[in-house]
């Protein structure tokens, strides 16, 4: 299907699977024909599904319910997170549809998309893009979380990298962001026995995703994507590598716990310079 006439950089890939000869379809061809901000990828095959998501990676995966023919979408949901877990997945509830199999989609991994109208629609779709930054009582609750953390340099950089986790931030940002070189940024760390850049990078994405979790309540792929991990994969690598724990689930993360162990693994190297 060819993309709703905007770059595909700038667009909202979203993948519509089993929607033939139902209703929504008629919304999605009507915002495609609109040039809504998104690329929409038709997907009618159950089998062909998961390799397409893996081949096209979209933003989003949108399934109703039920198909026309009544087969529930919970199982392919199943499918999509044991395969593809990256993607999010957005069941679409509209006005008269049936509910039956909402339960179990849910609890396979999707999130329900409740929409009334076309525009409805459009804006639950781009609302999936990100959760958006973190609000002024959320900017400092962060900084209450980070209070403990001494020096105060190191309290800041590491309050940069929760604020701007969501741009995927590099050590090279970082360094930018304290207007010096990244080779320079890592020996002065290293000096004053603090955590790598890398590191504090980390840290930032899983205080940011805690914090999140904490707002919304999402899953474990949508705060992945808006924490700045490129993968479900990557949250938890980083939870195992520096929390100690899994992160199987969204509830493995708290603010409370990141920001404890954080502080604990900073107290940590103050302990080691002096020794």
């Amino acid at each position: 299907m060819r993309p709703a006439g905007v770059k595909q950089g700038d667009s909202l890939t979203v993948m519509a699977a089993c929607f033939a000869q139902r209703p929504e379809r008629a919304w999605l061809t009507a915002l495609e024909a609109h040039n809504s901000g998104f690329s929409l990828t038709y997907v009618e095959s159950r089998v062909a599904l998961v390799r397409r998501a893996r081949s096209l990676r979209p933003c989003v995966v949108l399934l109703p319910v039920q198909d026309a023919r009544g087969i529930p979408s919970a199982p392919l949901i199943t499918r999509l997170r044991e395969h593809a877990p990256n993607v999010r997945v957005m069941v679409l509830l509209t006005p008269g549809s049936s509910r039956a199999g909402l339960a179990e989609a849910i609890r396979a991994g999707g999130e329900a998309l409740a929409a009334g109208s076309e525009q409805e629609l459009l804006a639950g779709l781009h609302n999936t893009r990100e959760l958006g930054p973190l609000s002024a009582r959320e900017h400092d609750a962060s900084r209450a979380l980070l209070a403990a953390v001494r020096p105060a340099e190191l309290r800041e950089l590491l309050q940069f990298c929760v604020m701007q986790a969501h741009r995927r931030l590099s050590v090279a940002n970082v360094a930018t962001e304290r207007g010096v070189s990244s080779r320079k940024l890592g020996r002065e760390t290293r000096a004053s026995f603090w955590p790598t850049p890398s590191e504090s990078i980390e840290w930032g994405r899983l205080l940011r995703a805690s914090m999140l979790q904490w707002r919304e309540s999402s899953s474990l792929a949508t705060l992945a994507h808006a924490s700045g991990f490129a993968s479900v994969r990557g949250l938890q690598h980083s939870a195992t590598r520096l929390l100690h724990r899994s992160a199987e689930s969204e509830g493995d993360l708290s603010p409370f716990l990141v920001s404890t162990l954080l502080n604990r693994r900073v107290q940590q190297m103050r302990r080691a310079a002096k020794a």
